[in-house]
């Protein structure tokens, strides 16, 4: 592997994160909007449960180490699911709202599958 191609990988890799790092706080931005303002941007009702899975999904896709072992990515999966559960605290106390388990649990399943995808996609990759 030449230097220059390293150098690239280097930089993609900073990049996503970077990228992870600002859709985190977009995340918790969103999740401390007024209740007018969720109910414009799709994140009440029918669409809710969907929009918390694919939120959660991608964040995990770009923060999580690739390739990485099955401890790394099973951590990072951790921290997120930790991240999203104390946004939830945070609207309780914010808001006055009830703690909504099936956010956290659809926050559950988008990181579930970003997990898999990462873990498997790795593995036939022959990546450890």
């Amino acid at each position: 592997m030449t230097v220059t191609v390293r150098a690239r990988g280097n930089f993609v890799l900073r990049f996503r994160r970077l990228l992870g790092a600002g859709f985190l706080l977009a995340i918790g931005f969103a999740a401390l909007l007024p209740e007018p303002w969720k109910g414009r941007l799709s994140t009440t009702g029918p669409v809710h449960f969907t929009v918390h899975v694919v939120a959660f999904l991608v964040a995990y896709l770009l923060i999580a180490p690739m390739p990485g072992g099955g401890r790394w990515l099973l951590l990072t999966g951790l921290l997120l699911f930790v991240f999203g559960a104390v946004l939830e605290v945070l609207q309780t106390r914010v808001f006055g709202n009830e703690l909504e388990i099936f956010d956290m649990v659809a926050n559950g399943v988008g990181l579930g599958l970003g997990f898999a995808g990462v873990y498997f996609v790795s593995r036939e990759g022959g990546v450890r």
